[in-house]
């Protein structure tokens, strides 16, 4: 074995072994100068028992993890060291999908003119309207003496007809009306009491009463017609409902208590109709962190709600944010179908709720809410114009009425892509289709993979984005010529989604000066990058003369996944978004007038900002990655906050350490005061952020020495000195150099 070296090799080892061997190490030697050549060796002791291990640890942002430990024989120094460290996700989303009736009837939310409906889960009533004009419209009689009327004298207007009541005793009663939720209908109606040259004049007690059904069943009057009056003329009724009449299977009906017999005592009415309000609100149960919050999320940046709905032309759907005391938060409104939960100021507001508002159309059209999706979820019923919302259609044809595509054999439709607005490792697709074959992908140049639905992946692995296609499902013996058609009606995604760690560093001394990692707070997650150039998840910028409001941020230069933010106007407008990368504009975003809108770069445009990106020649370095800085602008008035920063990016790192690295040395002194068990000791290596997430660390390699062993050590403290400059102990240790 070659020699050279060996007293630097042994003075070294001996040093690391001084370092990071227990408290009680000393200085004292004794070296016996015999070397036994049965005990060198060319490679330091190797230790398989936790080569290759992967651990996963989770980060609070506060507090040190301590739980990945290395282990080495207690007697040996280490000498080198090899670990890949990458960002994983912890996980804080629940993701939430309401759309049935026990959310637009919950107990905490709010109805004011809205009612649910089992037909597409409609929150907006509709008014009832019989005129009779062809038929009795479905309105019923208890006998003969109640029945539908074309005598003209009888009739508001001319043509059509009525309902004549007369002669005894009878009911007419209409079909029943969903007014459930709703807080005022009035009831209006034509009603004309019979004369001698129209029927017959009803006499004294001979009268026509309305009334209205109960939840429970019964009957009560709200409006009555007296026989002693005299006839001949019409009236006009209305009349507000009282809220016991209003419930899921309300009626209303007349009565007309007694009569003289089939010559006498008529009564006319026409044109009965329910008259619901033409806007209507709908206020969501809570959601928030609050011990009270009826829908309990994360105290973190919220993700965006997705609204699924269908807003007919003239109808208007608007939706407002509204804090824990009910009042709404400057910015917090709009009309688009997403709300950008991200500007939440999670320090000051602990719970919210979203207040909907439905206006008729002057043609009588209603917009129709069929879900909400928020905590990482998304639902797509394919309500009409899929078309607008990203679906590509080969073949496939797309039904309004049934809202569905369907194909033949060689048909398709492809979804957009979607991308999670949160780090995310983990989902679950389900949806609604027949004779249909899911697929996914997960880059535009893959091919296309068959899934089963409901469909989980839980590849442990960064989710960036994906997208499905939905074709014909091959019949079981394979012949496609035996194929007729498929349908596909609605998808549904929840994701597992949080956090990666920010500036996750290494600190064994905890003194702030990293043995690895840290980084400068603008890099954001790690991987992940949410974070503005002032190092916040939101910022803000006042439009200037210019009339545009600027902020940065430090985007991956290389791999970038995909990129999107959000943009709010507090007290103005904005009409413009720009994406800029040193002098040239990447994409341009127009709009009218609007105060909160969510940017995500399509393929193109995301392709553009790639180009422009690897072509930078400014860049900063940070965990591994470059970045290089982006600017945004927005065209607008008032103050302009940005948030939702959604910028990912592969990211691993690898640490590789020998004998003379910090780490090392930091990593043996760490040993002092260790209890070795069965001659072992378990180093653990102190992991921190600055928030949350989770850390997958593999050790690939470890070194120790077996050129220096530790014998025996102790510590004696000196001889009081009555006026000492310092305190010294004298060490002692005793150990063997093999070499």
């Amino acid at each position: 074995m070659a020699r050279g070296g060996y007293a630097h090799r042994a003075i070294l080892l001996v040093a690391l072994l001084l370092i990071g061997g227990p408290v009680q190490i000393g200085i004292s030697t004794q070296y016996d100068g015999t070397i036994n050549q049965q005990l060198l060796s060319d490679e330091p002791a190797l230790y398989p028992v936790s080569i290759g291990a992967t651990q996963t640890i989770s980060l609070d942002g506060s507090t040190v993890n301590n739980d990945f430990a290395v282990e080495v024989l207690s007697t040996e120094p280490l000498v080198d060291i090899n670990l890949n460290i990458s960002p994983s996700v912890q996980v804080t989303q629940s993701a939430t999908i309401w759309d049935d009736d026990s959310i637009w009837s919950h107990s905490d939310a709010q109805l004011d003119g809205a009612k649910q409906s089992g037909a597409g889960l409609a929150l907006k009533g509709v008014d009832a309207v019989w005129n009779f004009n062809s038929g009795s419209n479905g309105w019923t009689f208890s006998n003969s003496y109640s029945a539908r009327s074309t005598l003209q004298c009888g009739t508001n207007g001319t043509g059509g007809g009525s309902i004549r009541t007369y002669a005894g005793s009878t009911y007419a009663t209409s079909p029943v009306v969903n007014l459930n939720g709703l807080s005022s209908v009035s009831v209006h109606a034509w009603v004309r009491q019979g004369n001698a040259g129209c029927g017959e004049e009803p006499d004294s007690n001979e009268n026509l009463v309305f009334q209205y059904k109960s939840s429970s069943g019964s009957w009560t009057t709200f409006q009555s017609y007296m026989g002693a009056t005299a006839g001949g003329t019409s009236t006009q009724m209305n009349v507000n409902l009282p809220a016991v009449a209003l419930h899921a299977t309300s009626q209303i009906r007349s009565y007309q208590n007694t009569g003289s017999g089939t010559c006498c005592d008529y009564w006319f009415f026409d044109d009965v109709f329910l008259d619901i309000p033409s806007s209507a609100t709908w206020i969501s149960p809570t959601i928030g962190w609050a011990s009270n919050a009826t829908f309990p999320v994360s105290k973190s940046v919220m993700a965006p709600m997705y609204i699924d709905s269908y807003v007919p032309a003239g109808t208007r759907l608007d939706w407002t944010v509204l804090d824990d005391n009910g009042l709404e938060i400057d910015g917090m409104s709009g009309s688009n179908n997403v709300i950008p939960l991200q500007f939440i100021d999670i320090e000051n507001v602990d719970e919210i709720r979203i207040k909907f508002e439905f206006n008729e159309s002057s043609a009588g059209l209603i917009p129709r809410i069929f879900a909400l999706s928020f905590d990482g979820a998304y639902k797509d019923t394919l309500q009409p114009t899929p078309i607008d919302n990203g679906w590509t259609s080969k073949g496939a044809t797309y039904s309004s009425s049934a809202t569905q595509f369907s194909g033949f054999a060689t048909d398709n439709v492809m979804s957009p892509w979607y991308f999670p607005d949160f780090a995310s490792n983990g989902m679950v697709i389900d949806g609604q289709s027949t004779n249909s074959q899911a697929q996914i992908r997960f880059d535009s140049n893959d091919n296309w993979t068959n899934i089963s639905l409901p469909y989980t992946y839980d590849l442990d692995e960064t989710l960036f984005g994906f997208q499905l296609q939905f074709a014909a499902l091959a019949p079981a013996d394979g012949n496609m010529s035996n194929f007729t058609t498929w349908q596909f009606e609605e998808v549904e995604i929840r994701m597992s989604g949080g956090f990666n760690p920010a500036q996750p560093a290494i600190d064994f001394a905890d003194d702030d000066i990293y043995e690895w990692g840290g980084s400068d707070d603008r890099v954001g997650s790690w991987g992940w990058q949410d974070r503005f150039a002032n190092g916040e998840n939101k910022v803000e910028a006042a439009a200037g003369i210019s009339g545009y409001a600027t902020t940065k941020a430090w985007i991956a230069k290389d791999d970038l996944q995909s990129l999107a933010f959000v943009v709010m106007a507090e007290s103005g407008t904005f009409n413009t978004i720009n994406v800029v990368v040193g002098s040239t504009t990447v994409t341009t975003r127009t709009f009218s007038n609007i105060t909160n809108a969510q940017v995500q770069l399509n393929l193109s445009e995301l392709s553009d900002l790639k180009s422009e990106l690897a072509a930078s020649t400014s860049a900063v370095a940070a965990l591994g990655t470059f970045f290089v800085e982006v600017e945004f602008e927005v065209l607008g008035s008032g103050n302009i906050t940005y948030a939702g920063l959604s910028a990912p990016y592969p990211a691993s790192l690898t640490v590789d350490a020998g004998p003379q690295s910090p780490f090392i040395l930091a990593m043996n002194s760490a040993r002092r005061g260790l209890v070795p068990i069965n001659g072992i000791h378990a180093i653990p290596i102190p992991f921190i952020s600055s928030s949350v997430g989770n850390l997958e660390i593999e050790l690939v390699s470890m070194n120790s020495s077996s050129e220096v062993i530790l014998i025996d050590s102790s510590m004696e403290d000196e001889p009081l000195i009555l006026t000492p400059s310092q305190q010294w102990m004298t060490m002692h240790a005793s150990y063997q150099v093999f070499s």
